[in-house]
């Protein structure tokens, strides 16, 4: 019997197709290209791809055509049409369904914005992310006092696009802060792990500053809180591994949270293997 190799041993291969395709992203692929690159058949390409990337090659290069097209946005007034074109588009109207399905917004909403939000990290370092399971460190506690909050929230189902929605219009009403301040999030399950859920998102008031228009205020009180790192990508936190935290972990540290968990989001891309900070607040 013919020994396989493990998925591992393509990465160098793998490499090769994936810089060509970073580098020719507005061409035209057919599977067989792309295996290709890599002297691989297409068949055994799909399936080394899927296991080393976390997604298939069609999903993979739709990913980085989207996101290198988020990017051509940032800061230029390059129009819509060529963009899409730059990226292999041909018609605007599917360029733009498919920005709003990855980024949730509109092109001109994540340009208007002129935040780097939902960024894939750079190409190459997904290799072998799968491979190493998402993690938390160790948490420490420490006492936090009282703050306030403005910001947009949403109860409801825990539901990741809704939540996305509310991310932009809360940024979109606060402004130039949202460029300047860091921002955080608020995940809330209001009656336990299976109960009514809410989401909020918001930046810090000073002490006596009132809320800009058509946002609202939240008060927290002063609270001993956990801090801890999670080792992945928030789309890894949000799908699976925030109720892991909430249900397993800090409960194997005799810890209790307050039902809530804080984000201090980047108003920059994360880079890849950084650790994502977490602020959680604990039950008295």
């Amino acid at each position: 019997m013919r020994h396989m190799e493990p998925p591992e041993a393509y990465q160098d291969r793998l490499s090769v197709s994936l810089e060509y395709l970073e580098t020719h992203l507005g061409n035209e692929f057919s599977l067989e290209e792309m295996a290709w690159h890599a002297c691989l058949s297409p068949f055994h390409f799909h399936r080394i791809f899927h296991k080393l990337v976390g997604r298939t090659p069609g999903d993979h290069l739709r990913r980085r055509r989207l996101d290198s097209a988020a990017r051509a946005l940032l800061g230029s007034e390059v129009p819509l049409k060529e963009i899409a074109q730059r990226y292999g588009y041909i018609s605007l109207q599917g360029f733009m369904r498919a920005f709003r399905d990855q980024f949730f917004a509109t092109p001109a909403q994540y340009r208007s914005l002129g935040l780097p939000i939902l960024l894939d990290t750079p190409f190459e370092l997904h290799l072998g992310r799968r491979i190493q399971p998402a993690s938390f460190s160790e948490p420490v506690t420490t006492h936090s006092p009282e703050r306030r909050l403005m910001g947009l929230s949403r109860c409801g189902e825990n539901d990741h696009p809704s939540n996305m929605r509310l991310l932009w219009q809360a940024l979109g009403r606060m402004g130039d802060r949202a460029r300047t301040q860091p921002w955080v999030s608020m995940d809330r399950f209001l009656a336990g792990e299976n109960g009514p859920y809410q989401f909020f998102v918001g930046l810090e008031l000073h002490p006596c500053e009132d809320a800009l228009p058509g946002l609202e205020i939240l008060e927290l009180s002063a609270r001993d809180e956990a801090h801890l790192h999670f080792s992945g990508s928030f789309d890894e936190l949000w799908k699976g591994n925030f109720a892991r935290m909430w249900c397993h972990v800090l409960p194997g540290y005799g810890l209790r949270p307050e039902a809530s968990l804080w984000k201090r989001m980047p108003t920059a891309p994360i880079a890849a293997g950084a650790p994502v900070p977490l602020q959680i607040p604990l039950a008295a």
